[in-house]
């Protein structure tokens, strides 16, 4: 594939209407910790401009899709908690737990794999559990499952168990509504932040993932 290095193309991006984004979230939901979703280097808007932005508007962490992404941010003196939505390599749980980064678990032999690789018990890996609730792609399939992988964090020294959260797409809206409102009784006892990515479930959760709402798009 040719990259088209002679197209006139160009995008400008409007910090001020991202911030003014953000500032609707945190007014509308003032009891949530909102987290701005700057993957894909900001879905191209760039990464770092806009967590900047977010952050001025009150943005208390961020996401990432993946582990550079991350310590991009850190390398760039963003202290505030940052959630890797991906999943990293078992070997480099010790990298993410160095830089203070929260990281995403989908099966309980991750966990397994990626203690294997702690040497120095000072570092602890903050986890977020993620649950499959019908989309097919990642996460937990059950309870069962997920009491298992609690177990497995409780009794090892590096692992903590900071979050759980849930895709959902709109044809399973009503079918998800259910399992996410089950797993949500059963295990809020276990964890401090738990989060979709669906505004209509948000008065289930404590964290709020702000993405495309940032550049003006209504998660559907």
């Amino acid at each position: 594939m040719s990259i088209s290095y002679h197209r006139p193309t160009k995008v400008v991006i409007d910090l001020n209407a991202i911030q003014q984004n953000v500032i609707r979230e945190k007014e509308q939901h003032p009891e949530k910790e909102i987290f701005a979703v700057v993957k894909a280097d900001g879905y191209g808007h760039g990464a770092l401009s806009v967590a900047k932005a977010a952050l001025a508007a009150g943005a208390e962490g961020f996401c990432t899709a993946t582990l550079d992404e991350a310590i991009e941010l850190r390398h760039n003196e963003f202290t505030q908690p940052i959630l890797i939505l991906g999943i990293i390599a078992p070997s480099d749980a010790p990298l993410a737990a160095a830089y203070n980064l929260s990281v995403t678990v989908a099966e309980i032999n991750w966990l397994k794999e990626a203690a294997k690789y702690f040497q120095d018990s000072s570092f602890k890996l903050h986890i977020h559990i993620k649950a499959d609730t019908g989309m097919g792609r990642i996460g937990f399939l059950n309870i069962s499952e997920i009491n298992q992988a609690v177990k497995w964090i409780e009794q090892e020294e590096n692992f903590y168990w900071e979050g759980s959260f849930y895709p959902v797409f709109l044809q399973l809206i009503k079918q998800t509504r259910n399992i996410f409102k089950h797993k949500i009784n059963v295990l809020m006892t276990y964890y401090k932040l738990y989060h979709i990515n669906q505004n209509i479930f948000i008065q289930l959760t404590v964290l709020l993932r702000c993405g495309i709402k940032m550049w003006g798009t209504w998660c559907v």
